[in-house]
């Protein structure tokens, strides 16, 4: 998704008192070749999270969906993005980073809906592949809702998926 599509549930947040940073990728997603926006785009998230950094945030999570679902595990993956934790909603695009999420350390919180099958498997996928994360959790959804679309304000999934944010925020 773009800025606008997470900005609902970027105000609720900073409304709650989180600081929230938004930013569109620099790059457009490919049409052909979605896996080769997994890099470019997890090098924009540790760039945003190095600035929050900078700025005096304390604690750094990262969250995406969809392709950026991947970036942000790709990003978690690297120092420089000082990351405290990690959510992946609806992860979708590639399998080609399963492996190298059993390197992410830091807690992670995987959600996808049981009828968006991609994203359910590949969600799915991650969960059993990260491994060496401090603490992993997988939350299934009924409905077919994909990525940012699962915390709109009349989502049927907002409710359960901003709990469970919430509370993976609180145990950081």
């Amino acid at each position: 998704g773009r800025v606008c599509d997470w900005l609902p549930w970027a105000r609720e947040l900073a409304d709650r008192g989180y600081r929230v940073m938004l930013f569109d990728y620099s790059i457009l997603m490919p049409t052909t070749d979605v896996p080769a926006a997994v890099d470019p785009f997890a090098k924009d998230t540790v760039e945003a999270a190095g600035r929050l950094r900078q700025m005096g945030v304390q604690k750094v999570v990262l969250v995406g969906g969809s392709v950026g679902g991947l970036s942000v595990l790709r990003a978690g993956l690297d120092p420089k993005a000082g990351a405290d934790g990690i959510v992946c909603l609806s992860a979708s695009g590639s399998t080609e980073i399963t492996e190298s999420v059993a390197g992410v350390q830091v807690p992670v919180l995987f959600v996808a809906a049981r009828d968006d099958l991609a994203a359910f498997q590949l969600s799915d996928e991650l969960y059993g592949a990260a491994t060496g994360a401090q603490s992993r959790k997988l939350v299934l959804l009924d409905g077919a809702l994909h990525a940012d679309k699962l915390l709109q304000p009349t989502a049927p999934t907002k409710s359960q998926v901003e709990t469970e944010i919430l509370a993976f925020l609180e145990a950081l």
